[in-house]
C-alpha cells in the first residue's frame, strides 16, 4: 500500500493523454463544437485592415467579428441599442445587455441583425454558432469538460478528472483560440477502499479555484457517477486487484448508455467477486440500469450529482452461474437476453415475472401498461395470493384504475383491522372506487374520534358566545364534518381548522338569521386573548383578475358589535373533561 506522500508524488508527475481532446470530440455527448462568434466595436481606422472580409452594409460604426470555428475575422456594422430607424449614425456607448450588430448574410442575400446571445452563421465559413460580447465571456471560456482518465498506480486503478477548456484569448484586434488542460480531482481505488485527493476546488459558475498542491479529501460516497471517460487504450489490470474485474468490457457496454459508473461497480466488485460473471454472460447493460437506478441521487437540476453504495440484494450472490444469480434457467436467461425489447421489460421478467409464469412477451406488455416500480410492488405483494399476478392485472385493467389506488385500498383495510383473506368478495370488490372511497371515510372517522370529543367539548364551551343582531346571528361551528361542509360550500380552507378549534383558536359561522342553514362568512377568533385572526367569505373575497370582493359593511359592523357587547364580556369557562380521562392522566401525573 502506497503512502499519502508517494501517491502525491505520483500524481505530481501524470500527464493527460495528448489526444484527450480529439477522444472527448469523437465521444457522445463528448467534448461539443461549440462555435463563438465573438464581437466587439473597433474605430475605423482598425477595420480598413479587414478589407477583404468586409460585411458592412450601413455607414453605421464598425465592430470586429472572429469565428472559433475558422479563426477567422472580419467587420460588421455596430447597432447597439437602437433599431435602424430610430438610431443615431455614430451613437455612444450603449447598454451592455442591448448590444447587436448588423451584417450582410452571403448566403441570403440580406441584412441581418443579431443580438448578443443569438444564433449566427459565421459569414466567412458559414459554421453556425452563438453570437457574444468580448466583455461577455466568463475568463474568456467557450466550452468547458470534466473528462476522467484511467491510470495504474502500483496495483490499484487511480481515476484523475481534468479540466480540459477552450479559451478564446485577446490576440491584438481579434482573438485566438487555445486549450488548457490543469488536473482537478484523483481516486485511488485500492482493495480495501478508495481514497481522494483534489488539485482544484469548483467554484459559482463552473470556476476553479486551484490549490497550491495535491490535497487529501475524505471519501464521503460516489461522486464520480456516471462521468465523460476517456475510453480510448485503457491500462491493463494485469497484476492488480482488478485483474479479473472485466472493467473495461463493462465499459464498452455501458458508456454509450451513459450508465458506466466505474467507483459504484467497483464498489460492488469489491464485496461480490462475482459481480464480472454477469459481465461475462452478457449482462453489461443490464446491470449498469440497475446501479443508476437503485444508486443515482439526483441534484436539483435532474442530472446524477453521486451514487450510493450499491447492494442490489435481489441478486442471489452466493450462485456461481449468472442465471442461478438471477433466478433463471439458462434457456429463460438466453431467451431473456436475446429478446427484442427494452431493459425494463427484461428487468421485470428477470426479477419476478419468470417466477409468477409470465412471458417475456407479456412483461413487455405490461410495461406499456405500467411502470417498472409498479410492476415490481405489484408482484412482490400478489406473489402469495390466489390466482397470483394475473388476477390482480385482469381485474385493475376491468376497474381502469393503477395499481396503487388498489394497494390504497388494501392498506386502508387493514388499518381498520379487515381480514381481506376472510372473503374475496373484499380483497376484490366489484366497485373498487366505492368501496375505496368508503374505506377513506371509515378510516377518516377512526381517526378523528378523539378529535371529535375535544372538539365538541370546545364548542360547548363557546356556547356563551352565539349572538343574533340586525337580522345576522354567529354560533360555533359543530364538528368536524361541517367545518369540511363550510369549506366545500365556500371555496375556502377551513376544513382542515379542526385542530385549530380544539386549541382555541376557534371558528364561528356567520349567517343570516332568516337563513341560518345557509354558508355566509367564517369567522376565526383567539378565545383566550378575545382577538379576531381573520373574517371570509366565498373563495376569500377573491373575484379573479387580481380583484378581490370587499367584506360587507353590515358584516363587518356585525362582527365589531360582537366583540364589544358579547366577546369583551365573556369569560372562557373550564374544560370539562371526561372523569376516565382525568383520572388517567392524574396517574400518569403520578
Amino acid at each position: 500500500m502506497m503512502t499519502n506522500k508517494e501517491v502525491e508524488a505520483a500524481l505530481e508527475k501524470l500527464q493527460p493523454p495528448d489526444d484527450l481532446f480529439e477522444q472527448m470530440a469523437r465521444q457522445k455527448d463528448g467534448f461539443a463544437k461549440n462555435t463563438v462568434l465573438a464581437f466587439k466595436r473597433i474605430s475605423n481606422g482598425e477595420a480598413q485592415g479587414f478589407a477583404d472580409r468586409d460585411a458592412r452594409c450601413t455607414d453605421d460604426p464598425p465592430a470586429v467579428l472572429w469565428c472559433s470555428a475558422c479563426q477567422q475575422a472580419g467587420v460588421v456594422n455596430w447597432l447597439g441599442d437602437k433599431g435602424p430607424e430610430e438610431r443615431p449614425c455614430h451613437s455612444a456607448w450603449v447598454p451592455y445587455k442591448e448590444r447587436k450588430i448588423m451584417l450582410h448574410e452571403p448566403t441570403k442575400g440580406s441584412v441581418e441583425v443579431r443580438k448578443e446571445g443569438h444564433g449566427i452563421v459565421c459569414p466567412w465559413c458559414g459554421a453556425k454558432g452563438t453570437l457574444r460580447n468580448s466583455e461577455y465571456m466568463r475568463q474568456g471560456v467557450c466550452e468547458q469538460l470534466i473528462p476522467t482518465v484511467p491510470y495504474v498506480l502500483g496495483e490499484a486503478l487511480l481515476l484523475v478528472q481534468w479540466i480540459a477548456e477552450e479559451r478564446i484569448v485577446p490576440d491584438g484586434i481579434a482573438w485566438r483560440k487555445v486549450r488548457t488542460v490543469e488536473p482537478l480531482r484523483a481516486w485511488l481505488v485500492e482493495e480495501r477502499g478508495v481514497r481522494v485527493w483534489a488539485k482544484a476546488v469548483r467554484r459559482y459558475g463552473n470556476c476553479f479555484e486551484r490549490l497550491s498542491g495535491w490535497e487529501p479529501r475524505q471519501y464521503n460516497g460516489d461522486k464520480l457517477a456516471t462521468p465523460y471517460f476517456y475510453t480510448r487504450r485503457p491500462p491493463k489490470l494485469d497484476g492488480t486487484w482488478l485483474e479479473n474485474s472485466k472493467l473495461w468490457q463493462w465499459m464498452r457496454e455501458t458508456y454509450d448508455l451513459q450508465t458506466f459508473a466505474p467507483l459504484a461497480y467497483l464498489a460492488l466488485y469489491r464485496k461480490h467477486r462475482n459481480a464480472e460473471v454477469l459481465v461475462t454472460a452478457g449482462c453489461g447493460a443490464l446491470l449498469g440500469g440497475w446501479l443508476k437506478k437503485e444508486c443515482a441521487v439526483e441534484d436539483w437540476y435532474g442530472s446524477a450529482a453521486r451514487y450510493k453504495t450499491p447492494k442490489l440484494a435481489w441478486v442471489q450472490w452466493k450462485q456461481r452461474r449468472p442465471s442461478a444469480m438471477l433466478g433463471l434457467t439458462r434457456q429463460q436467461l438466453r431467451e431473456c437476453l436475446g429478446a427484442q425489447c427494452n431493459d425494463t421489460a427484461k428487468t421485470v421478467y428477470i426479477r419476478n415475472g419468470a417466477a409468477q409464469g409470465l412471458s417475456m412477451e407479456e412483461c413487455a406488455a405490461l410495461c406499456h401498461w405500467c411502470d417498472e416500480y409498479c410492476l415490481l410492488e405489484m408482484m412482490a405483494q400478489c406473489k402469495a395470493l390466489p390466482g397470483g399476478l394475473k388476477k390482480s392485472i385482469r381485474y385493475l385493467q376491468k376497474q381502469k384504475k393503477s395499481w396503487h389506488f388498489l394497494h390504497d385500498y388494501w392498506d386502508m383495510q387493514a388499518k381498520l383491522g379487515v381480514d381481506l383473506d376472510a372473503d374475496a368478495a373484499l380483497r376484490w370488490p366489484k366497485n373498487l372506487l366505492a368501496a375505496h372511497d368508503r374505506a377513506a371515510a371509515a378510516l377518516k372517522y377512526e381517526r378523528n374520534k378523539s378529535k371529535e370529543a375535544a372538539f365538541a367539548r370546545m364548542t360547548e364551551r363557546l356556547r356563551g358566545l352565539c349572538w343574533a343582531h340586525d337580522g345576522i346571528c354567529i354560533r360555533p361551528a359543530e364538528s368536524i364534518r361541517e367545518l369540511v361542509e363550510e369549506g366545500q360550500v365556500l371555496h375556502h380552507c377551513v376544513g382542515g381548522y379542526g385542530d385549530a378549534h380544539c386549541a382555541g383558536r376557534c371558528i364561528f359561522f356567520i349567517r343570516h338569521e332568516r337563513r341560518p342553514e345557509r354558508s355566509w362568512y367564517t369567522l376565526q377568533v383567539d378565545v383566550a386573548n378575545k382577538r379576531v385572526l381573520q373574517n371570509h367569505g366565498y373563495k376569500n373575497e377573491n373575484v379573479g383578475g387580481g380583484m378581490v370582493r370587499k367584506i360587507p359593511r353590515a358584516v363587518e359592523d356585525f362582527v365589531a358589535a360582537w366583540q364589544r357587547e358579547v366577546l369583551a364580556k365573556w369569560t372562557l369557562p373550564m374544560d370539562k373533561k371526561p372523569k376516565k380521562e382525568a383520572r388517567a392522566k392524574a396517574g400518569h401525573a403520578a
